[in-house]
């Protein structure tokens, strides 16, 4: 799976950058004056260098969420078939079956309440470890988002409802 998801996020980065060199060719094309006898002709590659960028930028959106899904799954199934042994968050250290509970139920994310955020692992007992951000919900108690770090891309997991992370606090919940 491994392989899979860094072929995928690796094809979506090459299919950005092949957008932002005809985007830049395009500025050039449409900045450059041309004599009318041959504006049909540069308005034809200028079709064809809209129409390059906008399947590159179609393809490269595609790879990014196809590879999040992927990276979600991958997550969820090493969850499921392996043992946690540990969990680390900010040199914290916690009870791994309450952990395991917690990540039975895994919410939809908004992802823009996010306040504070530590880093930290998910050890299992096979050897594999995930590295993950955990960032505590602004507005909801006991409410915090994961988020996979073993890939060159980021993606979240989803929303977990624990009192595990209460160590995350900048009491901005009940001050107000």
């Amino acid at each position: 799976m491994e392989t899979v998801i860094s072929t995928i996020v690796t094809f979506g980065y090459i299919s950005a950058i092949i957008v932002v060199v005809f985007l830049i060719l395009l500025i050039i094309k449409k900045s450059t004056f041309y004599p009318s006898s041959r504006q049909e002709e540069v308005s034809d590659k200028i079709f064809k260098i809209n129409s390059i960028a906008g399947i590159a930028m179609i393809i490269s959106f595609i790879c990014f969420m196809l590879s999040k899904e992927l990276i979600k799954q991958d997550f969820n199934n090493t969850l499921s078939e392996n043992k946690i042994i540990s969990f680390e968050v900010d040199n914290f250290f916690i009870n791994p079956d309450e952990i395991r509970d917690a990540f039975k139920n895994f919410e939809s994310s908004e992802g823009r309440f996010r306040c504070e955020k530590c880093k930290g692992f998910i050890n299992f007992k096979n050897g594999k470890n995930i590295p993950i951000e955990v960032f505590r919900h602004c507005y909801e108690d006991k409410r915090y988002t994961i988020i996979s770090k073993k890939y060159s891309i980021d993606a979240t997991i989803g929303d977990v409802r624990t009192s595990a992370f209460d160590f995350i606090k900048n009491d901005s919940i009940t001050s107000q």
